[in-house]
C-alpha cells in the first residue's frame, strides 16, 4: 500500500509561484538557441546551459499546471532563431519542410531572432523549380506570419529581424525604386501586415557584395539602400507597439 505524505514534506504545486519559477530556473535553457549549432553537434551532447548542465525536457509532461508554468519559462528565458529559407523553416534544430505545419511552441517564445534573405520574386525567374522553391518561401513566411499574429496568443515580447542582402542580385532585380519596393514588398508584406503591436522590433541588414567594390556598384545601391531603409523604418513603425499618449 502507498504510504501517506509525511506531514512535515509540502507538495511541490503548494509552493509559492516565486519559489516554483526559481526551481525552473535550472531545468531550462538559458543560452541562446541556434540551429545550426543545434544541426552540426545533433550526434553530441549540446549544452544550452551556461553551468553545462543538462536541460529537463521531462518536467513538461509532469501534469498541465507545471506544463503551462514551465512553458513560458523555457521560451521566455532566452532568444530563439528561426530561420527562414527557400526549402525550409529552422526552429529549435529541426528542419521543417515546405508547407509542414509550424510547431504550436512559436507562440511562446519570448524573444525571436528572425533570419531571412532577400528572394527575387516569381516574374523574375524562369525555371519552374526556382519558381515553386519562391512560393514556398513566401507561404512559410505567410505562415510564420500567421502564428504571430494573434498578440492576446502570443508571448513575442521582441523580434530582431535580420535580412540577408545579396547586393549584386538586389541591384539586379531593382533597377528603379518603384522596382526595390514591389520586391520589399514581397519578401516582407506578411510580416509588415499580421504581426502588429510587437513591444520590442529592431532590424539588421547583412550584406554581401561578394569583392565587388567598384565606385558605380557602391553608388548604385547607396541609392537602394536609402530607400530600403526607409522602408524597414516604416515597417519597424506599423509593427511595434504604439505608446498610449493618451494615458
Amino acid at each position: 500500500m502507498a504510504s501517506s505524505p509525511s506531514p512535515d514534506v509540502l507538495p511541490f504545486l503548494e509552493f509559492p509561484a516565486e519559489v516554483r519559477l526559481s526551481v525552473y530556473q535550472y531545468l531550462i535553457p538559458d543560452l541562446p538557441i541556434r540551429n545550426f549549432a543545434l544541426l552540426r553537434d545533433r550526434s553530441k551532447t549540446v549544452h544550452l546551459r551556461h553551468d553545462g548542465s543538462r536541460c529537463c525536457p521531462a518536467i513538461l509532461r509532469a501534469n498541465h499546471q507545471i506544463h503551462d508554468e514551465v512553458m513560458s519559462e523555457w521560451y521566455g528565458s532566452t532568444p530563439y532563431e528561426v530561420v527562414l529559407d527557400t526549402k525550409y523553416i529552422l526552429f529549435c534544430g529541426k528542419v521543417l519542410p515546405p508547407y509542414a505545419p509550424l510547431p504550436s511552441t512559436l507562440r511562446w517564445v519570448h524573444s525571436m531572432q528572425l533570419s531571412l534573405s532577400i528572394q527575387g520574386t516569381p516574374r523574375h525567374i524562369h525555371s519552374q523549380s526556382t519558381v515553386e522553391n519562391l512560393m514556398g518561401f513566401q507561404d512559410r513566411l505567410t505562415a510564420l506570419a500567421n502564428a504571430l499574429a494573434d498578440k492576446e496568443d502570443r508571448k513575442l515580447h521582441r523580434l530582431q529581424i535580420d535580412i540577408g542582402v545579396n547586393i549584386p542580385l538586389l541591384l539586379s532585380l531593382s533597377k528603379t525604386p518603384t522596382e526595390l519596393l514591389e520586391l520589399l514588398n514581397w519578401n516582407l508584406l506578411p510580416l509588415r501586415e499580421h504581426v502588429r503591436d510587437v513591444p520590442e522590433l529592431q532590424w539588421d541588414l547583412f550584406e554581401q557584395s561578394y569583392g565587388i567594390q567598384s565606385e558605380e556598384f557602391q553608388r548604385s545601391y547607396a541609392g537602394l539602400k536609402s530607400i530600403m531603409c526607409a522602408f524597414l523604418q516604416d515597417m519597424r513603425l506599423d509593427m511595434v507597439a504604439q505608446l498610449d499618449v493618451s494615458s
